[in-house]
């Protein structure tokens, strides 16, 4: 069964926190390419949901937010993530 990127990047930063902390090339890449990866996802929920359609009521509503806001506080950590990684 595949897990989608997003899963996958999630647990790479739960699971191998201190293994991401070390300044390594693989490790410079995977989270620049996991920052990428959330930046894209921001990008896509801004411009292909239709908000309009999706907040009939409060839950939806609920939900959107929350999902918008999960998904920056990942971009915001992987990209400060991939910045002390570049600065060691």
């Amino acid at each position: 069964r595949q897990q989608p990127i997003g899963l996958v990047g999630l647990k790479c930063f739960l699971l191998l926190v201190n293994d991401l902390l070390v300044p390594s090339r693989i490790t410079i890449v995977l989270v620049g390419f996991i920052a990428v990866y959330w930046w894209g996802r921001i990008s896509f929920q801004l411009k292909d949901y239709s908000f309009k359609e999706l907040t009939a009521t409060k839950n939806v509503t609920a939900g959107i937010w929350t999902m918008n806001l999960l998904i920056t506080f990942l971009a915001l950590t992987y990209t400060t993530l991939f910045v002390y990684l570049l600065n060691q």
